[in-house]
């Protein structure tokens, strides 16, 4: 017998015995009125009086019935609500009833809850959108770059480090990677969420130095470049990066060990490290910079692009143009200036292909 079933037998049973115990009560009240007023007993008015009673009685009856039903279906409703919040939103992520759903139920739920802000077609192309790019994510990103030209000679110095979180399969070899390359539109042939790192070569003599020279050593040298893993003071050996080169440009890899790997779950299927790249080159003269957001971004952005005095750049607050490409408001964005420097800052989550346009 089903719970609904067994409820209401048993407010069956209650109300039975409500009545049975009002049956008792017109007994004895039938059995005082006739012994001990027999003079004054009629039958006419003992009746009246029994229907009135019963009328009486029948309708307390109902009326606590109705109250505490609506008061029992009100609180089961609450429990309910509790129940499904608490199994679809828990702190206990691993028993919520999300994750135990298949992809295409949880798609179902988000897109019926999105489409009760904008249309069906905006809501299932949102799911999909989010699907394909944001199951990686950088946290906490910081990317600083310094401008020179000494002796006419213009170089581009940079550094970021960021956490690269992503979905992680067992038995997979994590590496760090980065890419710089050395064709026209070399950026466009690599994937973005494969490397912590990509830039390209715009001096000429620079990506021809970098096609003939065959030793990695010399390759490293040229680029100066550094790769940090977690929160080491030293940059990773040479011996311990590994070089892969195509049309497209040069890839430098790393294998990330599982001392610096760190895990969001218990099933051990996302992962992140943080890393630390360093590099500066000979590049062309300048007149704008691009910093493009190539994959999600979460916790505290910041970016700072300065220019050495060799620019002729004084104060970039009145020589610096800025736009920004965002998706989420402006508003939430801080700029800071401070002689030939300009910061960038938000603790607003970023999506891909956003990103800041200096010109100058």
């Amino acid at each position: 017998m089903d719970y609904k079933r067994l409820k209401k037998l048993k407010n069956l049973f209650k109300n039975y015995r409500y009545l049975k115990y009002c049956l008792y009560l017109l007994a004895i009240m039938v059995v005082f009125i006739f012994f001990i007023k027999p003079s004054e007993f009629s039958w006419e008015n003992f009746i009246i009086e029994l229907l009135g009673s019963l009328l009486f009685l029948c309708f307390g009856i109902v009326l606590i019935d109705l109250g505490k039903s609506n008061f029992e279906k009100e609180v089961e409703r609450e429990e309910m609500r509790k129940l499904i919040w608490d199994m679809m939103m828990g702190n206990d992520n691993e028993h919520t009833i999300i994750n135990k759903m298949n992809k295409d139920s949880v798609n179902k739920v988000i897109e019926n809850c999105l489409s009760t802000y904008c249309h069906k077609d905006l809501a299932c192309e949102y799911i999909n959108y989010i699907a394909e790019n944001c199951t990686h994510y950088r946290k906490d990103f910081k990317y600083d770059v310094y401008i020179s030209n000494t002796n006419n000679v213009p170089e581009i110095e940079q550094e970021l480090c960021y956490e690269k979180h992503f979905v992680h399969t067992a038995n997979e070899q994590v590496m760090l990677r980065c890419f710089f390359a050395t064709s026209v539109n070399g950026l466009n042939a690599v994937f973005n969420r494969e490397f912590f790192f990509r830039e390209e070569i715009l001096s000429e003599d620079l990506r021809q130095k970098l096609k003939t020279e065959v030793d990695k050593d010399a390759i490293i040298n040229l680029l100066n470049l550094e790769i940090y893993i977690e929160n080491l003071e030293t940059p990773i050996a040479s011996a311990n990066i590994n070089m892969l080169r195509d049309d497209n440009g040069i890839t430098f890899e790393t294998p990330i060990n599982e001392q610096y790997l760190h895990y969001d779950n218990a099933d051990k299927n996302e992962a992140w490290f943080k890393g630390k790249v360093k590099t500066s080159y000979v590049t062309v003269p300048k007149t704008q910079f691009l910093c493009i957001f190539a994959e999600p971004i979460i916790g505290h952005t910041q970016t700072e692009l300065s220019f050495d005095k060799s620019t002729g750049i004084k104060d970039v607050a009145n020589t610096v143009d800025k736009m920004v490409i965002l998706a989420h408001s402006k508003e939430d964005c801080k700029f800071t200036t401070n002689g030939r420097k300009i910061k960038f800052e938000t603790h607003k989550p970023i999506f891909p292909k956003s990103g800041i346009i200096y010109r100058w």
